[in-house]
């Protein structure tokens, strides 16, 4: 910034550096939805795994055109338009709990995920109903053992935990986030804490499902 500062002088470099910084508070401010890549048409290694993975064991069902990457968002928690419930979205950055910390006595590091890209991988479903009397609901996945849901397709099976069995769904995507980060002690039979992300072929991402 020094060659900036000395071509524009030190008022006009100050001047433009509070516009910026007035644009980025505002970025942050917005609650809705930033949209990185629409359709996933940059077909990276990373969205191209996210896509291959799902076809590999489901077949035939991702909705391209619906796919989408996300951007950061500016709230952690907005409020649904139509049922006026709060609920967090998905969002880039550091996801911890301190479930992990305090009540498993996991270390800070390994209780945090640092979410750098959020792919979301839509499927066909003609059942599916979006509109403002649903709040987004998510479900954690454990990533290195997703073969194992090939036989009940994307409707979910039933399957045990704190309160029965069942499918269990939060409002909150970071709380999903942590559930397919590591296993919980809902679910542990002697591995507490172990990882249920994976990696891509190439080892360059670790990476969850919810």
């Amino acid at each position: 910034l020094a060659a900036y500062h000395a071509w524009l002088g030190s008022g006009l470099f100050c001047q433009l550096c509070q516009v910026h910084a007035q644009v980025l508070q505002s970025f942050w401010r917005q609650k809705g939805a930033r949209i990185l890549d629409r359709g996933l048409k940059a077909g990276d290694e990373l969205q191209t795994h996210a896509i291959g993975l799902i076809t590999s064991i489901w077949g035939d069902i991702v909705d391209k055109p619906h796919s989408q990457e996300y951007c950061d968002r500016g709230a952690t928690k907005i409020t649904h338009s139509g049922t006026h419930c709060e609920y967090t979205p998905p969002s880039c950055g550091p996801i911890t709990s301190s479930y992990w910390t305090e009540g498993m006595g996991v270390s800070e590091d390994r209780a945090t995920a640092d979410v750098e890209r959020i792919v979301r991988v839509a499927l066909r479903n003609d059942r599916a109903v979006f509109d403002e009397d649903h709040v987004p609901l998510y479900h954690g996945l454990a990533a290195n053992a997703f073969a194992g849901w090939a036989k009940s397709g994307s409707a979910f099976m039933a399957y045990p935990g704190k309160f029965g069995a069942g499918v269990y769904l939060t409002p909150s995507f970071q709380m999903a986030c942590m559930y397919a980060f590591r296993t919980p002690r809902t679910l542990a039979a002697s591995d507490l804490a172990a990882p249920r992300f994976a990696s891509t072929p190439d080892g360059r991402w670790n990476y969850m499902m919810v």
